[in-house]
């Protein structure tokens, strides 16, 4: 007897103890997780727009599937008509082919027609666009502005040899 008077003791004062506890998570439980979604199913029953469908007019999802079926099948012929209505006009209109864009020097250098530059303000204009345009200033933007960047540096290069020889 005194060993099940020792346990009734004993667990007694554990659950005095966890009482409050056990309270607290069930309070916290319905505040926070089911009183929420409560008032959000309710809200969203109250927001439902009222359907006066009849059963006849409910289309059955055969039905439903064979619509989607002809509206793909409308839209891949559209698609195919489409495709044949470029192929006409690619064979029609022969492709014009893009002439390589050739600017003078002075163009590049942006100096106005029939003005000379001395070596110095050349110089020094010829460092000023490399310093705008050197491929190692896009070298991490990729592959494409690097390789556009050097055509335009070797521009500059073969633009600054040309001026340098007639500013001489």
């Amino acid at each position: 007897m005194e060993i099940l008077n020792y346990y009734i003791k004993t667990l007694s004062a554990a659950g005095g103890k966890l009482l409050p506890v056990g309270v607290f998570l069930l309070v916290g439980y319905f505040l926070f997780i089911k009183l929420p979604f409560y008032f959000i199913v309710k809200v969203n029953k109250d927001n439902k727009p009222k359907n006066d469908a009849t059963p006849e007019s409910i289309t059955p999802p055969e039905e439903k599937i064979k619509l989607e079926q002809n509206s793909y099948q409308e839209r891949l012929a559209k698609a195919r008509e489409e495709k044949e209505r470029q192929k006409q006009k690619t064979k029609e209109e022969p492709p014009k082919k893009a002439q390589p864009k050739t600017s003078s020097a002075e163009e590049i250098f942006e100096i106005p027609a029939g003005q000379v530059l001395n070596q110095k303000e050349l110089k020094k204009r010829y460092f000023e666009l490399l310093k705008q345009n050197h491929p190692d200033k896009v070298a991490s933007l990729g592959n494409d502005f690097k390789v556009l960047a050097e055509k335009k540096t070797k521009a500059i290069n073969s633009a600054y040899e040309e001026l340098k020889k007639k500013a001489s």
